[in-house]
């Protein structure tokens, strides 16, 4: 018998146990366990809160299928729950929809946020549900649930190709800014994933720590954290889902052996040596071969390449490494990039064929077509490496060429004129026309003549102005005014404003007025010089003083003593300075071909020969400043010099820079040396000027100095970005060859010696000498460069039989033929050995000097 219990528990306290052991099933994800608890309490006593209970559990169940990527099983699950239980709709619709999601069906997900009026409040849950369930970034980018340009669509377009680019290769930080995807976008996550896998790869593991840290938990991005993490920390995989421990090992572990031969190819290339190469190629393709087949390809071409430029056998290496590689344009672009990475200029024409070859397997394989901006920016290319291959290089292998077809257009890859003429008929873009013009203006091989070149470009780009300053500029070198002057006028229609195009227009109109002048039509040039009265520009500085000293010439010409005499008196008054309207007026009267007098440096004051420098410079800055030559008189240079020298003169770094400018032109190094001493006393402000000005003051014979001074201003103007000042440095003459260099210690000596050198240097006074600065030339024959342990070839050495010519060497008179012939086999030995004449007569104990060891002999 049974005995009834003497008090039952309450159905309310049976209820609170019961949902506090699901609630707690669920939490320890034991989610099984936990529906079935809560459908026996269902069972046993129904009510609406039981109901919910089950209900809760369904959903706690169908959560962990779609986290274990069960999405079929959940999907059912959750028809099922519907079914049974109706009140459940709005839950269970919403984690159907997320498995939908998973799946890369987002219409459903996303289709409400097309509604205008949709509430704050669904928007926000379902930017929620986008950040913790999409995984298809492909499918978000394409749903046509949204407009094109919804940012959601926008953002996962731009993250999608960002991650395809960091998963295939490396990619710059920069390049992963993606502002497309905002700071609380619901795919931010995403973006700090894409930044983390970009770090993996570039071997950042401290930045790549920080991205992973930033990713918010529960994100559909975060599921990928752990597995990243542990590659960067190299930690175990134990604790990682299965998914998660087989993509750590396809990444890490099964390529470990890969990466260590690849690592011993790179060793063995870097050591040079060929069997070790070989055997190298051999070990990678295999590894590659077992674990990442489908990379054989691409590292087949990257060893062929390497191959090439080590100068390795092919008939060795393709055995080695399974055979050729696809030849296709990835393989083609490799192999040319890797021409021009090596630096010399030997290997460019070959690196342009190269191009060439890449063109035609991009146009095949669809990468773009052959008429295009990608093939105009092409020919540029190749355009530009043939500018850097000296010129009798280029001239043989275009000569070899031709030995095969008699076509250019056949090789039209070693024509920088057919490249940049196909580049500019493609894209007729005002940058490839100025490269092509560049290279005419400066090339003894184009065919074109810049002119030709400039019209083109005025055709094809009527908008641009340096095609026509350059037709203008070559209009008024050959004197033909009247066209310069109307291709002006289309350039001021252009751009009236351009500081090239006001210079221009007084600039012709003066060497109108001097052409003139030089036919002796004084009247046509009254008619120029009044419209050049007119243009407001000539009001400028000193340029009426110019606009006077020819309307002096004007009446000279017509006989007018007065009219002369009244427009030197203007000029006086207007540059304040006898000397410098003197000055004028003679460079103007040079200019038209006119003789006339002007005074001398005693007839001027003492006030005026103090102030002759500045006057010399100032008539210089107009000269330039109007495109006229001026230099005067070697006798007012030696008056201006002794001013300088005597007086302690306040001039500006533009007179002094004038100064030494005319001074060379007149073949007055001295003073020119005079005006760099104190423009150097002035401080840094054009040091490197300066300097420039001093190595080309300085004698020929200072070689040394002279090479120093010029290595000193390139470095100044390499820092300040001077790029005017360092071309011009380039073009000055040296001794030697090669890029001219000086190390900073030795930069600040020659600053502080040559401030400090004030004196023109002499034969006994030369100043400042930096032979300790020069490396020491060494003599290149064989005997000393095997004495230096450098290699020497077997064709180099030399051969006693080429040495015959001296047994019937005539010998003075009186020599006995013993002592000859002892002589002769001597001086034979003493060739054999690479001794110098010098060491030769003191072993013989004749005399003779040594000379220092490793000096040329």
């Amino acid at each position: 018998m049974f005995r009834k219990p003497d008090k039952m528990p309450k159905p309310e306290s049976l209820d609170a146990v019961g949902e506090s052991s699901v609630r707690q099933l669920i939490a320890q994800g034991k989610h099984k366990v936990a529906l079935e608890r809560a459908k026996q309490i269902h069972k046993a006593s129904a009510s609406p809160a039981t109901e919910a209970l089950v209900v809760d559990a369904y959903a706690a169940r169908i959560r962990a299928l779609l986290d274990h990527g069960l999405l079929v099983e959940a999907k059912a699950l959750s028809d099922l729950v519907r079914e049974r239980y109706p009140s459940a709709g709005a839950s269970i619709d919403q984690l159907r929809t997320s498995a939908e999601a998973r799946q890369g069906n987002l219409d459903a997900l996303l289709r409400p946020l097309n509604d205008p009026a949709i509430s704050l409040e669904q928007r926000t849950s379902i930017e929620e549900a986008v950040g913790r369930e999409v995984t298809d970034l492909a499918a978000l980018a394409e749903c046509p649930a949204l407009g094109a340009g919804h940012p959601l669509r926008t953002g996962a377009r731009a993250l999608h190709k960002a991650f395809e680019a960091v998963t295939s290769q490396l990619v710059p930080e920069d390049a992963l800014v993606l502002p497309e995807v905002s700071r609380r976008s619901p795919l931010a996550p995403w973006k700090m994933l894409i930044r983390a896998i970009g770090c993996f790869y570039r071997r950042e593991d401290e930045a790549c720590r920080r991205y992973l840290e930033a990713v918010p938990p529960g994100s559909a991005a975060s599921r990928l954290a752990p597995a990243l993490l542990a590659m960067a920390d190299g930690g175990s995989r134990n604790s990682l889902p299965h998914e998660a421990a087989v993509l750590v090992s396809g990444v890490t572990q099964e390529r470990a052996g890969l990466r260590a031969a690849l690592q011993e190819l790179d060793r063995a290339f870097a050591a040079d040596d060929e069997r070790r190469i070989l055997k190298g190629i051999r070990n990678a393709a295999a590894e590659c071969r077992l674990h990442c087949p489908a990379l054989l390809e691409k590292l087949k071409g990257y060893m062929t390449v390497r191959a090439v430029i080590a100068d390795i056998d092919s008939d060795h290496a393709l055995p080695a490494m399974g055979g050729h590689p696809r030849k296709d344009a990835q393989f083609h672009r490799l192999f040319a990039r890797a021409l021009e990475a090596t630096s010399d200029s030997k290997h460019y024409t070959f690196a342009c064929a190269i191009w060439a070859a890449f063109l035609e397997k991009a146009k095949d394989e669809g990468w773009f077509t052959g008429h295009g901006p990608e093939a105009a920016m092409l020919y540029i290319r190749m355009a530009e490496l043939l500018r850097v291959v000296p010129g009798h290089l280029l001239e043989m292998s275009q000569a070899s060429a031709r030995k095969e077809i008699d076509d250019p257009e056949a090789f039209y890859y070693l024509y920088p004129e057919l490249l940049y003429e196909r580049a500019c008929a493609i894209d007729p873009h005002s940058e490839h026309f100025s490269k092509w013009l560049e290279w005419a203006s400066t090339n003894r091989l184009a065919a074109s003549s810049p002119e030709k070149i400039a019209e083109m470009w005025h055709a094809a780009c009527p908008q641009d102005l340096a095609p026509l300053l350059h037709l203008m500029t070559s209009a008024e070198r050959r004197k033909s005014f009247h066209k310069a002057i109307a291709i002006l006028d289309k350039a001021e229609a252009i751009d009236a404003v351009h500081p090239a195009v006001r210079r221009a227009r007084l600039r012709l109109m003066f060497a109108n007025a001097v052409r003139q002048l030089k036919q002796r039509k004084p009247r046509l040039a009254e008619r120029t010089l009044l419209v050049i009265q007119g243009l407001p520009q000539v009001r400028q500085g000193d340029r009426r003083a110019f606009l006077a000293a020819l309307r002096g010439i004007c009446s000279a010409i017509y006989g007018s003593t007065k009219a002369t005499e009244a427009a030197v008196e203007k000029l006086t008054r207007l540059l304040d300075s006898a000397a410098a309207a003197n000055f004028v007026i003679a460079g103007a009267a040079s200019a038209c071909n006119y003789q006339f007098s002007v005074c001398s440096p005693a007839d001027l004051s003492e006030k005026e020969l103090a102030a002759l420098p500045a006057a010399i410079a100032r008539v210089c800055a107009l000269a330039e400043d109007i495109g006229w030559t001026f230099t005067p008189r070697r006798g007012w240079l030696e008056v201006a010099a002794r001013s300088l020298r005597e007086r302690r003169l306040e001039l500006s770094s533009g007179q002094l820079r004038l100064l030494a400018k005319v001074a060379l032109r007149a073949e007055y190094p001295e003073m020119a040396y005079m005006a760099s001493a104190a423009g150097l006393a002035l401080g840094l402000a054009d040091e490197a000027r300066f300097l420039l000005l001093r190595a080309q003051a300085l004698p020929e014979w200072l070689w040394n100095r002279r090479n120093r001074c010029i290595a000193a201003a390139i470095s100044l103007a390499r820092s300040a970005k001077d790029s005017t000042l360092i071309a011009e440095a380039r073009n000055l003459p040296t001794s030697g060859s090669g890029e001219l260099s000086i190390e900073p210690d030795e930069l600040e000596e020659v600053r502080r010696r040559e401030r400090a050198a004030n004196v023109y240097p002499t034969r006994q006074d030369p100043g400042p000498i930096y032979s300790s600065m020069e490396p020491e030339e060494l003599c290149d024959c064989p005997a000393c460069r095997r004495e230096r342990g450098e290699p020497v070839d077997e064709d180099e050495e030399p051969d006693l039989g080429d040495l015959s010519f001296l047994d019937n060497m005539p010998l003075p008179e009186g020599v006995p033929p013993v002592i000859a012939r002892a002589l002769v086999e001597e001086i034979k030995q003493s060739i054999l050995r690479g001794e110098s004449p010098d060491e030769l007569l003191d072993r013989l104990g004749v005399g003779g000097k040594k000379r220092r060891k490793g000096k040329r002999r």
